[in-house]
């Protein structure tokens, strides 16, 4: 499965650049007797899998469904790269790409030589709209559903050694494609040979444009995407940032995004509200938090760091919270109740985890991504954490009156 932008390196995704699989199962369980498909399942469902809502309500809650695999992408945000990779190994693909789908092969094959040309760079740059990703644009369903493409069956592309070689070379960012730094270095000579082959294609003998026009646009291209870095940069120097990116109005943004749907409120809703709860003292967690089974129990592990659990809903419980970063927890005592409410604090949890990807997949550098979602879950969890303060402070109050008393 097609999982991140990062992975489609050339226009025609490659195997070796993808890293996750996804199961296809469409039989029921009886009809997987005896197989490591039905192991599998079970697996699931011993986590609880099964009763999450999205899964609760089909028919068989392992099942996706019958999908055809795209015949291309779009992505939902560009930085300094244009690609719409081409789907010719019939891979699925996450919902971090539009989906697109043709008529015919030969309407595939002319519709990706197109959108791969230089021209739509052109016009993600007029369409898009500016995000917080250290200055990337967002190309989002409206965006996406009101940019021009040229109706390529009316044309015919000519098709060689040159644009296949096009199709599986990696892509490189504008400035790399067309080999300049900024619009004065711009020159037809210096482009990509194998791009402007294309582009003489689309924009000469499909447009009609002379050289001098064609050179204005990868001109003009050059100068656009320049200018939203630069500007991007120069907005973050004036405010309080990370790398270029504004983190306040980041975090603003995706918390207003999120809503209500926060661990916090959570935590005050479905564990605050009980009387008997203890509290445990969690250590700052750095790497994967791995949960595993023992003998006589569960721990959960981290590094070389181990956390030992009396069963398998408090490992579960603890982990959500070791991985949002909380220094302390409370545990309902009611080991039934804590395996009940599991489902819905992990749906949540992977719901927040989704939507911190989606803001910060144009953010290319692995350290300030780290930053920034460790400034986003310390904001998830500020609510929590003030649950917990005003609670530790109701028990000394109460332990007070009970000793003057």
């Amino acid at each position: 499965v097609i999982k991140s932008p990062r992975e489609c390196k050339s226009i025609v995704v490659q195997p070796e650049d993808l890293k996750y699989r996804v199961l296809m199962i469409h039989k029921d369980k009886k009809d997987l007797r005896g197989t490591n498909v039905l192991k599998y399942i079970r697996e699931g469902e011993r986590k609880g899998y099964h009763l999450r809502p999205t899964c609760a309500s089909k028919k068989r809650w392992y099942d996706l469904g019958h999908q055809n695999s795209p015949d291309g992408l779009w992505f939902k945000a560009f930085n300094d790269r244009v690609i719409a990779p081409q789907n010719n190994y019939q891979f699925f693909s996450s919902d971090r790409f539009y989906a697109i789908y043709t008529h015919s092969r030969s309407a595939k094959d002319t519709l990706f030589m197109y959108l791969n040309s230089t021209l739509p760079f052109l016009l993600v740059e007029l369409y898009g709209r500016v995000n917080l990703g250290e200055g990337a644009l967002d190309n989002m369903t409206y965006e996406a559903a009101t940019m021009p493409v040229l109706d390529t069956a009316k044309y015919n592309f000519k098709k060689g050694k040159t644009s296949e070689e096009f199709l599986n070379r990696k892509i490189l960012s504008i400035f790399g494609e067309i080999d300049a730094s900024s619009p004065e270095d711009v020159s037809l000579d210096k482009v990509k040979s194998d791009r402007r082959e294309l582009d003489k294609i689309v924009m000469g003998d499909i447009l009609g444009l002379t050289d001098s026009e064609q050179l204005e646009v990868y001109r003009a291209v050059v100068d656009l995407v320049k200018s939203r870095l630069e500007r991007a940069k120069s907005l973050g120097e004036r405010r309080k940032t990370k790398e270029g990116i504004d983190v306040d109005l980041l975090v603003k943004t995706v918390m207003d995004r999120l809503g209500e749907d926060t661990l916090g409120k959570f935590y005050q809703e479905k564990i605050l509200i009980l009387k008997t709860l203890r509290t445990e003292r969690l250590p700052v967690a750095s790497g994967k938090v791995r949960l595993e089974q023992e003998l006589f129990g569960w721990r959960l592990s981290y590094g070389r760091k181990l956390i030992a659990c009396a069963s398998e809903p408090e490992a579960r419980y603890l982990k959500v919270w070791l991985e949002a970063g909380l220094e302390s927890v409370k545990i309902p005592k009611d080991e039934a109740y804590l395996a009940s409410i599991i489902p819905e604090l992990e749906e949540l949890k992977q719901k927040i985890d989704g939507v911190f990807e989606n803001y910060l997949v144009s953010i290319l550098d692995s350290r300030t991504r780290q930053h920034l979602l460790h400034q986003l879950w310390q904001e998830i969890t500020k609510s929590t954490a003030s649950s917990m303060t005003s609670t530790v402070s109701l028990d000394k109050e109460r332990k007070i009156v009970e000793e003057a008393q």
